[in-house]
């Protein structure tokens, strides 16, 4: 699915049905090069399947599991990242690279802001 932006009309959003709207626009001559036009009812199937398929895939999956620890946490996150290090090497493979990858993040929530 390529959506045109809006802030510019000669650059598209791509979006696919097993990993969602990507966040980097391409150019109207790249989606040209890369992609072949289709009526929605010619896509529709096969955008179908892919989506149902999407919900078993480890990797660029659609649905993902995440952990979120909030409040106040600066001071706490070297013991946190040293307890999530320590339970993947007692849990060999339970614990995914990915899962390792601790991040700050902040998002909004209606008009409030929350980081964790």
């Amino acid at each position: 699915l390529a959506l045109r932006s809006v802030d510019n009309h000669r650059r598209f959003l791509i979006g696919r049905p097993n990993t969602g709207m990507q966040r980097v626009e391409i150019d109207e001559s790249d989606l040209s090069s890369r992609y072949v036009f289709r009526k929605c009812c010619e896509a529709e199937s096969g955008w179908r399947e892919t989506y149902e398929q999407s919900i078993n895939f480890e990797v660029g999956k659609r649905v993902q599991n995440v952990h979120i620890v909030s409040g106040s946490i600066v001071p706490l996150w070297e013991q946190l990242e040293y307890i999530v290090h320590t339970s993947s090497q007692l849990k060999a493979g339970a614990i995914t690279k990915r899962d390792l990858e601790m991040k700050v993040v902040r998002i909004r929530v209606d008009t409030s802001f929350c980081v964790g």
